[in-house]
């Protein structure tokens, strides 16, 4: 762990940065391209999540330990299973409790062999070399997404296709969406009529070459900054418009509630602040489809000293930490009164701001609480962090780019 002091910049805050490629769809198009070598990718994400599974894709190793990488986890089950392989998947203690047995109820359905060694419906698992089927499964994707995506992806090698029913209550379905948007650009035809989803039998990908997005997640924490600021111009590059990241939606948002203007250029994107989100009464949020936006909007909440509701939290409980407890228990610092309901509602009241006290902030090892935390610094004396190196996860040159904004940041 590797602590760190954060302090802002003072007024306009100015600086261009090129984000990291999304890891999400990166991860997406290396299973993709395992069933299709042919299949070129440019721009690949350098985040830890995508060189884990390009180390689990390529290596011979019968164990593989994909620490607490979920999307790493569920997308190589499900890879494996299909492609005959025999392996053991296991992973830190954190991703030992995060679920996975919907995934393997519905790969068992197709045909695999999966056994849990230690707990059920836990990690560790152990896949055995078998035939899928596919056909029509049932998937509950209400915990994650990514069970309903890591059986899209593997559709092409499955013997009949697959006609995959989503179950009630699917949580961040515009990530089911990237899944699909893939499959179709890489020439796999997909069919949907609502909670259901086909892709035919003896489809493959098609050898051509793709280019990764900049990653939307990523640029939430510049879309704080700028909520924070009293003045910026902020340019990041690689984002496009029509994304197929549901997080895109990040813009509209940061717009209504904190007067954040986004204009799209050539390469990439331009933040300015248009107006003080002293305007600004009451924030009411829905983040069912977009849990990873709600760690920088409930930080720019309580730094803004306003009220907000947000609900649909029910799946941060399931992430790298238990995020809406670490998110009411750390953003309470900040004066904030945060009460969460049911574990899938968090009300935030109106912090009233000590502009010279420092928050000494824990980050619980999880990449998103630290990059959600520094930008407060623009709020306070200065920000304390108990790790800063967990950003490698998704985003390695954060802290660089922070400096490159104007940020002192010292060890």
């Amino acid at each position: 762990m590797k602590p760190i002091c954060i302090i802002a910049p003072k007024g306009h805050i100015h600086a261009q940065v090129s984000l990291p490629a999304s890891k999400s769809i990166s991860n997406r198009l290396l299973i993709l391209q395992a069933i299709q070598p042919d299949l070129s990718i440019n721009r690949l994400s350098s985040a830890d999540d995508t060189v884990l599974m390009q180390h689990a894709l390529t290596t011979h190793e019968h164990l593989i330990h994909l620490k607490n990488a979920g999307t790493c986890v569920r997308f190589l089950t499900a890879y494996f299973a299909a492609s005959g392989k025999h392996k053991i998947i296991t992973g830190d203690e954190r991703m030992k409790a995060r679920p996975i047995k919907p995934l393997i109820d519905a790969l068992r359905k197709m045909g695999a062999e999966i056994n849990y060694l230690e707990r059920d419906g836990c990690l560790p698992i152990e896949i055995f070399p078998r035939e899928l089927t596919g056909g029509e499964v049932t998937i509950d994707a209400s915990q994650s997404s990514q069970f309903a995506s890591a059986l899209l992806l593997i559709s092409p090698l499955l013997q009949n296709g697959l006609k995959l029913k989503l179950g009630a209550h699917t949580a961040s379905y515009p990530y089911i969406q990237m899944t699909i948007g893939l499959l179709r650009l890489t020439g796999v035809e997909v069919l949907q009529e609502e909670e259901i989803i086909v892709v035919l039998p003896t489809q493959k990908p098609k050898g051509i070459l793709m280019t990764t997005e900049a990653d939307w997640s990523a640029a939430s924490y510049w879309y704080e900054i700028a909520a924070l600021s009293k003045s910026c111009e902020l340019f990041l590059e690689g984002l496009i418009p029509n994304s197929l990241q549901g997080d895109a939606v990040i813009a509209e948002w940061m717009k209504k509630y904190f007067g954040v203007e986004t204009t799209f250029e050539n390469n990439g994107m331009r933040l300015t602040k248009v107006k003080q989100f002293s305007a600004v009464n009451e924030v009411n949020l829905n983040l069912h489809h977009h849990p990873d936006l709600a760690p920088a909007l409930s930080a720019a909440i309580c730094g803004a000293g306003i009220k907000a509701n947000l609900y649909g939290l029910e799946t941060l409980a399931l992430k790298e930490s238990d995020r809406i407890a670490v998110l009411s228990k750390e953003l309470s610092k900040t004066g904030a009164e945060i009460s969460v309901v049911d574990a899938e509602s968090m009300h935030i009241s109106a912090a009233s701001i000590t502009a010279n006290n420092v928050l000494d902030m824990q980050t619980f090892t999880d990449h998103r609480m630290a990059m959600t935390f520094a930008p407060l610094s623009l709020c306070f004396e200065s920000v304390k962090l108990d790790d800063a190196s967990c950003v490698e996860k998704s985003y390695p040159n954060f802290w660089k780019h922070l400096q490159l904004a104007g940020f002192s940041i010292t060890e």
